[in-house]
C-alpha cells in the first residue's frame, strides 16, 4: 500500500464503489462527528483497502462443512492471522435461540461454541427442552471435532452404549 499519498482519494482505484460511495457521503455530510477529518477519512480507506485484500487472499478457502447459510467476511485478529463466523447449527425454544456459531481461522482451526439468545426466566418444561438442545448442541460439536461419544458420558464396551447400557447387553454387565 502506498504511503505517500495524502488523502482517500489517492486510493481510490483499491476501493469497492461502496466504499467510495461511504467515504465521499461521510465527506460530504462532514461524518462520523469527531472523525471527519481528511486523515481519518484516509486511515478509513486504508482499513478498507486491507479488508479487500484480506478477502481476496483468503478467497479459496472453503466455509467448514457445518456451515449454514451465509458466512461473515474475513476481519483481521493479530497481525499474521483471520477469522470469520459463521453459524453451524440453531434451534429455537419458546423464546430462546439455542446456536451453536464457528470461527473458522485463517491457519485452518474451526472452534465452535454454544450461544443462548433471548433468556429470560423460564419455566420447568421450557428448562428440560432447553437442557436437551444444549446438550443436542454439544453432541453436534464433539461429532464434528470427531468425537463419536460426548466427552462426560459413559461409554460401555460391553454394548457401546452411551450413557446406559444397551438393550442387548448382558444384564450381569449392568
Amino acid at each position: 500500500m502506498n504511503t505517500n499519498v495524502t488523502t482517500w482519494r489517492d486510493l481510490i482505484s483499491e476501493l469497492t464503489p461502496e466504499q467510495i460511495a461511504e467515504l465521499e457521503y461521510c465527506e460530504q455530510h462532514q461524518i462520523p462527528p469527531g472523525l471527519d477529518t481528511d486523515a481519518h477519512r484516509l486511515n478509513g480507506a486504508r482499513s478498507m483497502i486491507r479488508h479487500n485484500r484480506a478477502q481476496r487472499e483468503f478467497a479459496h478457502v472453503e466455509p467448514p462443512a457445518d456451515c449454514r447459510g451465509p458466512i461473515d467476511t474475513w476481519q483481521q485478529l493479530d497481525a499474521t492471522t483471520f477469522t470469520r463466523a459463521y453459524t453451524a447449527w440453531n434451534v429455537e425454544v419458546g423464546s430462546i435461540d439455542v446456536e451453536v456459531m464457528g470461527t473458522q481461522y485463517s491457519d485452518g482451526r474451526v472452534i465452535r461454541e454454544i450461544y443462548c439468545g433471548g433468556m429470560d426466566g423460564i419455566m420447568a418444561g421450557q428448562a428440560r427442552r432447553l437442557a436437551a438442545a444444549l446438550i443436542d448442541a454439544a453432541d453436534m460439536i464433539e461429532q464434528i471435532d470427531g468425537n463419536p461419544y460426548p466427552v462426560e458420558s459413559d461409554y460401555y464396551p460391553c454394548c457401546g452404549a452411551i450413557g446406559r447400557h444397551g438393550s442387548d447387553c448382558d444384564p450381569r454387565l449392568k
